[in-house]
């Protein structure tokens, strides 16, 4: 072909420019639609159809990876799930078997404390039963974390006034075997549809974090009132300033690595506070750490 001019030349090499692109675009689109697709049903883990893979890609291989992939993942997540129910069994099955010997424990004790023995050893089994109303503590909040994924914790209408009470009871004489107080100010007869079981776990863990980490011969305060905003629940303690706030409520992390526990007390308190809204305000400083937390009008208040 003849070029006679330079608009010519320039025509020509755009004709060329724009053929090259569509072909580069055709390609790619040739290229990529499969590989769009079983990206596309990877993320919404849905199965592979294989005869519209096959349409858009002549290359069977890929399909027949992507089948292999898909089939060790579900049977990967079979395999964890049943990892996951075998070890939940073993839990609820050691925590049965450990219930016995614990009940034996508490009843020969309330018979010592009926004979006639001396004020020191009374002092014993009081400290005695503290640690087993500890060890009963600890395999209530193992059964709830085997079961929390597992069970709907439906709320409830709960008076939070009276199980505060109760609660702070059942700490009282592990408070004075650890040489703590627990001073309680409550307003009578608050309401909140939240459940019973995760309502005590916030509690429980609030209390006994504070007997553990307080100071000796200080006194816990538990505080319930209500205000504009909601419902205020607070723990005031004494001890060592926190130096890690931002952490205190992740998975595992411990503040004191002299203290026995594994972090999962906080955690659980978040969880809780996550599912119903519940704010949480914590302050620490000078010695002196609070725990607030703010249950809104969301809860039905009354």
């Amino acid at each position: 072909m003849l070029i006679k001019n330079e608009f010519d030349l320039i025509v020509i090499v755009g004709l060329i420019v724009v053929i090259a692109i569509l072909n580069i675009l055709y390609i790619r689109h040739r290229i990529s639609k499969p590989f769009d697709y079983l990206i596309k049903q990877m993320q919404t883990n849905e199965e592979i159809d294989i005869k519209q893979l096959h349409n858009n890609f002549e290359f069977e291989k890929v399909s027949q990876v992507y089948d292999g992939l898909r089939k060790m993942q579900l049977e990967i997540e079979a395999k964890n799930k049943q990892l996951k129910l075998d070890n939940r069994d073993f839990i609820l099955s050691s925590i049965h078997q450990l219930k016995t010997p614990l009940s034996a424990i508490m009843m020969n004790l309330d018979l010592l404390e009926m004979s006639d023995i001396s004020e020191s050893s009374k002092e014993y089994i009081s400290q005695i039963k503290a640690s087993v109303d500890m060890l009963n503590l600890n395999s209530e909040e193992l059964v709830y974390l085997s079961m929390k994924d597992d069970v709907v914790y439906k709320p409830k209408r709960v008076n939070i006034s009276n199980l505060l009470k109760e609660r702070v009871s059942f700490f009282s004489q592990i408070a004075i075997s650890n040489e703590k107080i627990i001073n309680l100010e409550i307003m009578e007869n608050i309401f909140l549809d939240i459940n019973l079981i995760e309502f005590e776990r916030l509690v429980d863990n609030n209390i006994s974090n504070a007997i553990k980490y307080s100071e000796q011969n200080s006194k816990i305060l538990v505080l319930l009132k209500k205000e504009s905003k909601g419902v205020i629940l607070s723990f005031t303690s004494v001890g060592k300033e926190i130096k890690e706030p931002s952490k205190l409520f992740d998975k595992g992390y411990r503040e004191s690595k002299d203290k026995d526990g594994y972090g999962l007390g906080l955690y659980i308190i978040k969880s809780i506070c996550d599912k119903y809204g519940v704010e949480i305000d914590l302050k620490s400083k000078q010695s002196v750490t609070v725990f607030k937390y703010i249950f809104t009008k969301q809860l039905n208040v009354t």
